[in-house]
């Protein structure tokens, strides 16, 4: 993953780090938050039943979401740069 959409509502051209073709050829582009990194992440599948992911993190380019005035789904899911670390026990 190497953006978050954000919406009509949230347009900005990222000058400083993309070039204006990015925009005339990728016309979506500047309603999307990129990502310095792409993220990803590993999940392990234990013998015993549990669950490990290990989650990258980055960190975004211009402004955050969250600096534009964007409230994703109510802030129910923050808008960051990261896939968070995660250890899920068998059950």
């Amino acid at each position: 993953m190497c953006n978050q959409w954000l919406g009509y509502d949230f347009p900005l051209e990222r000058l400083e780090f993309f070039s204006p073709d990015l925009y005339i050829n990728y016309r979506l582009f500047k309603y999307m938050a990129p990502y310095k990194d792409p993220l990803w992440a590993i999940i392990t599948l234990n013998d015993d039943g549990s669950i490990e992911i290990r989650g990258k993190k980055s960190s975004w380019l211009g402004p955050s979401p969250t600096e534009m005035g964007f409230d994703f789904w109510n802030a129910a899911y923050p808008s960051v740069p990261y896939i968070s670390d995660r250890k899920i026990p068998a059950l």
